[in-house]
């Protein structure tokens, strides 16, 4: 816990910088984060990994033990003749291993064991880490979200698990159609959109065509993309669900079917 008299040396993690971590020093660290987080500046947030609390009188030691230790790992752009012409306070390093070195920090400081903090993920952590994998994912393979192939086998099974229990609704009144799009692989009722499932290597997403406030999802898996304002999507409707598994397959295929019904009206 940081007072008055103290600085704060941290490690910060962004999804979007695989293989990279910022460390630095700041007396106001909520202050550096909304700097950092700016919207037009990085994609998705700075998250706090760890931080170690120093008294103000031993920051400078502190200092110099942070550039014996990590200035190796250190980003440092380099001119045309090869030469270092700026160094920033990124450092490809894991945080794991920085922390590491933290807790060295801290024990050379002659700190206590409560000024050193590993700071716990939250769900919204490990949706954004999942984001931007999928965006690697994009990047490295211009895969658009419309192809089964690029799944792995998991993730085929599951989606056939789906796809058959999906045609198993059809009958005289409801014409059932799956129709790969760039985007997502469309399932129509009656030519009419219900389901709509993008395919990432290790998850899809399904989108369904209900409005807001309208899904019965009584266990809360879905998410609402407008309940706190427009969240931009490729499929049609205003709910999506990110599943990895077939651990809540039977509920997710009985709101499959009620937007299935919907749509048929």
């Amino acid at each position: 816990m940081q007072t008055k008299n103290q600085q704060v040396l941290y490690i910060l993690t962004n999804p979007c910088l695989a293989g990279w971590i910022k460390i630095g020093i700041a007396g106001d660290l909520e202050q550096r984060l909304r700097s950092l987080n700016n919207k037009t500046a990085v994609p998705l947030s700075y998250k706090v990994y760890a931080t170690l609390s120093i008294d103000n009188n031993r920051l400078k030691i502190a200092e110099q033990i942070v550039h014996s230790y990590f200035d190796r790992y250190r980003a440092r752009e380099l001119n045309e003749q090869g030469k270092p012409v700026r160094s920033r306070e990124f450092f490809s390093i894991a945080p794991e291993e920085a922390y590491h070195y933290f807790e060295e920090i801290r024990k050379f400081a002659k700190l206590g064991k409560s000024t050193l903090e590993k700071h716990k993920k939250s769900k919204i952590d490990d949706e954004m880490e999942k984001i931007a994998e999928e965006a690697r994912e994009v990047s490295e393979a211009h895969h658009t979200g419309g192809d089964i192939n690029y799944a792995n086998e998991n993730i085929k099974n599951l989606y056939m698990q789906i796809k058959n229990r999906i045609f198993e609704f059809g009958n005289g009144r409801m014409r059932i159609t799956e129709e790969p799009q760039r985007q997502y692989i469309a399932f129509k009722v009656n030519n009419k959109n219900f389901t709509d499932i993008k395919i990432h290597r290790k998850s899809l997403v399904l989108f369904f065509n209900i409005k807001s406030g309208q899904l019965p999802d009584k266990q809360g898996l879905a998410r609402d993309l407008e309940i706190n304002g427009h969240i931009g999507h490729h499929g049609n409707g205003d709910y999506d669900l990110r599943i990895t598994d077939g651990k809540n397959l039977e509920y997710i295929v009985e709101l499959i079917k009620f937007s299935l019904e919907r749509n048929s009206k």
